[in-house]
């Protein structure tokens, strides 16, 4: 979950330097790392759960 925070995190802050001038692109790929983290935070928040 960790690394793909901070891939999301540092693909916006591309953004926000400018770096990234394709918004397609960048909102293909930040939709893509984000969707995988919640996934993921879902699925370890499932799993703290089902242990109780």
């Amino acid at each position: 979950m960790a690394k793909l925070d901070e891939e999301s995190e540092e693909l916006h802050q591309k953004l926000l330097e400018k770096d990234i001038i394709d918004l397609l692109t960048f909102a293909r790929k930040f939709k893509k790392l984000r969707a995988s983290y919640h996934k993921q935070a879902l699925l370890h928040l499932a799993g703290q759960t089902s242990l109780r």
